[in-house]
């Protein structure tokens, strides 16, 4: 019988490995600490040896792939309505242009994106 060997590696490790790879993970170790002590980014598989807890990177990987992928949904309008304070050069010109007050302009941006 043969056993396969598995490479373990701990925390500061895991990172460093996938740097060198060129493919950092999205996180830091003190978010795979408090993961380890919460479960806050979803339970990455670790094994715990005494005060030891080791990654095994094709464990980690697989945990990678089964998250789900989330596409930005931001909507032309929001820009547009949290846009407060002084006037772009764009703005102005285009306000001006048009015979309005920037307020008034901005007012129908918002509208016209959001129809």
């Amino acid at each position: 019988m043969q056993v396969e060997k598995a490479i373990y590696l701990s925390s500061a490790d895991l990172i460093a490995r996938f740097k060198k790879v060129g493919a950092p993970l999205p996180f830091s170790r003190s978010s795979l600490d408090k993961d380890r002590l919460t479960g806050c980014l979803g339970g990455i598989p670790y094994r715990r040896i005494g005060a030891l807890c080791l990654y095994l990177p094709d464990e980690v990987l697989a945990w990678l792939s089964e998250l789900p992928i989330i596409q930005s949904q931001r909507h032309p309008a929001i820009s547009a309505v949290s846009r407060r304070g002084k006037p772009t050069k764009i703005e102005s010109v285009e306000a001006s242009r048009r015979g309005l007050t920037v307020k008034q302009f901005r007012a129908q941006t918002i509208q016209a994106n959001v129809k």
